[in-house]
């Protein structure tokens, strides 16, 4: 009879130990804990925000060119250094008297990948037309229709938002490289 209970004890402690080390993960940090049990995957959920957010990104970078940086960028998901790039890049073309107005004619998320599960790099093809336009009158400078290019977003989850960190066209990456 006592050897049932002395083999029960072992498999108790077992069982405690295994319970110890997950509570332990889960509240040392439960994101990368999440991401070490699903062998370096994110759910698909996940992956859905991801997405949403890039597109909501693009949205917004439209919006804010064309008030010439008048939106509140606190809609804006993405980083603060991101935020203050895109506000610099509106306020020269503003001291140009021009108005650079973004409209995007296509986005096709081509992939999502993750090293951690707080960064993620989308890569994307998108078509876009640009029109400059006089700041004062609005009278159209010149347009440029279909520039396609593939792109590379670099998210990063902060307080559990994702947030476009930097981004940038392929093809220029390219060109710079060669």
């Amino acid at each position: 009879m006592n050897s049932g209970f002395s083999l029960i004890r072992p498999f108790a402690a077992f069982i405690l130990f295994l319970v110890l080390i997950v509570a332990t993960g889960l509240l040392l940090d439960r994101d990368h804990f999440k991401f070490a049990l699903r062998c370096g995957k994110i759910s698909a959920a996940e992956e859905a925000r991801i997405k949403e957010t890039v597109k909501h990104f693009n949205s917004l970078v439209a919006d804010l060119s064309a008030s010439m940086g008048k939106t509140n960028s606190d809609d804006l998901p993405a980083t603060k250094p991101m935020r203050h790039k895109l506000y610099m890049d509106t306020g020269v073309s503003a001291m140009a008297k021009q108005v650079l107005v973004y409209d995007l004619a296509s986005l096709e998320i081509l992939s999502v990948k993750w090293h951690d599960p707080r960064t993620a790099i989308v890569r994307t093809k998108e078509a876009w037309n640009y029109q400059y336009r006089n700041a004062e009158n609005k009278a159209e400078l010149d347009i440029i229709k279909g520039m396609d290019d593939e792109f590379r977003y670099v998210l990063l989850k902060r307080k559990g938002k994702w947030l476009v960190h930097r981004s940038s066209g392929l093809l220029k990456e390219l060109k710079h490289a060669n």
